[in-house]
């Protein structure tokens, strides 16, 4: 099959897998064409309930595109009916699941969830479709990230500064000189031209992972004290690549810890200057 049939079928199939007290969260679980649109919701009217249909929509693929957005987006759409006067299909009741209950059984299955080697799912929003008294339909958003090529060999200052379990890919900045103009006094008017190599930034993208709480405490601790510190410190990669006299500017968190693959997880950025990139 083509590769965006393959991840189309494989969320289905993860899809299906979502519970809610070990019960199956959905009855009807199925791909189809296209996004959000009216063929679509009045489809979902017709299927068995809880339902969710699974679609591709687009994928960006100029050069230009950066790697943290790369990636085919599909749609997930979610719907519940309530079938009591007093009930509605946001909340359900004893008898039926509501569309706030099966959002957050997908998301249970599918964030963060790698459909075949080099690529996770990244959810992207959820937002509300379309409602009345006793149907509501609601949307997740996935991008298929194909995740940079991580390397766990990053060190600084001869120490796995984002600790031994991170996932973490090097991003060299731009190599760049800037110009500056000078001049002599007197009635001669001579200017002299000197150029000069700008910093280099590198970044550190990814995963600071450890096995506990407290282990990542402790990894984070460090990290904020070298950035505190602006000691320089030499990079060296898996590849050997080094690069001395840097110094650690900013630690960036994105989102919030969690659990994954028995570890927890931070998604994070380390900023780097190399003050002189010709040493």
């Amino acid at each position: 099959m083509s590769r965006l049939g393959d991840l189309e079928n494989t969320i289905v199939s993860k899809l299906s897998q979502a519970a809610i007290s070990g019960e199956p969260a959905f009855a009807t679980v199925r791909s189809v064409s296209g996004g959000n649109r009216p063929a679509l919701r009045e489809a979902l009217r017709r299927e068995r309930m809880p339902a969710a249909f699974v679609a591709f929509t687009d994928e960006p693929t100029a050069p230009e595109i950066r790697d943290q957005v790369r990636g085919a987006k599909f749609v997930v759409l979610v719907a519940a009916r309530a079938l009591r006067v007093a009930s509605d299909p946001r909340h359900g009741d004893s008898d039926t699941v509501g569309t706030f209950g099966l959002l957050e059984a997908s998301r249970s299955e599918l964030d963060n969830y790698e459909p075949s080697a080099g690529f996770r799912l990244v959810n992207v929003h959820e937002k509300f479709v379309d409602a009345d008294d006793r149907f509501a339909i609601y949307e997740l958003l996935y991008r298929v990230w194909p995740v940079v090529n991580e390397n766990p060999s990053l060190m600084f200052d001869g120490q796995a500064l984002a600790g031994s379990d991170s996932r973490m890919a090097l991003r060299v900045g731009p190599f760049e000189v800037e110009q500056t103009t000078f001049g002599f006094s007197g009635s001669s008017g001579i200017f002299r031209t000197a150029l000069a190599v700008k910093p280099l930034q590198i970044l550190w993208l990814g995963q600071v992972r450890a096995p506990s709480q407290s282990g990542l405490n402790t990894i984070e601790s460090n990290i904020e004290t070298r950035v505190v510190g602006q000691v320089p410190g030499e990079m060296i990669d898996g590849s050997m690549r080094s690069f001395s006299d840097c110094v650690l500017d900013r630690y960036v968190r994105h989102g919030s810890r969690r659990s994954e693959e028995g570890m927890i997880v931070q998604e994070a950025e380390l900023h780097f200057t190399q003050l002189n990139p010709l040493t």
